[in-house]
This record gives structure tokens, sequence and C-alpha cells, in this order.
């Protein structure tokens, strides 16, 4: 948001098919439909920051645009 405020995003077709990319090309981490998904928006907003404290899987995947990850980036 241009305000710099919070806001929902319910996601688009295009992100289930990037939350699979995302999810074959990390096999080993397991991902999951909401991790990939969560992932996947981030990329498509150019998102600035992701809030997560599964630092081990959204540390690891390195994703368009390189969103940092909160509250472990926060310095």
């Amino acid at each position: 948001m241009a305000d710099g405020g919070f806001s929902v995003e319910w996601g688009e077709p295009g992100d289930l098919r990037r939350a699979v990319e995302l999810d074959r090309a990390y096999q080993s981490l397991s991902l999951g439909l909401v991790d990939g998904v969560v992932m996947a928006v981030a990329e498509r907003l150019d998102a600035r920051a992701i809030v997560t404290l599964d630092v081990r899987d959204f540390g690891a995947v390195k994703l368009k645009g390189s969103p940092e990850l909160w509250p472990r980036d926060l310095a």
C-alpha cells in the first residue's frame, strides 16, 4: 500500500501454480501449500517483507525481490 499500511491479499490462480513450482524446487523442505502460496503472493506483490517465525523454510527459499523476513531482519 502506498501509505505504508497493511492489506489482506486473497491470492490469484497463478499463485497456486507458483506455489507448486516452489514446492517442487525445494522438495527437501516440504513447504506445503500455505507457505508456498505466501511466498508466491509475496513475489507477485513485490513485497518488501514477509512476517514469519518459520525462518527455516522462508530463509532457505530464494524469492524474487528478496523480501526481508520479519522479525529476523528488523534491525
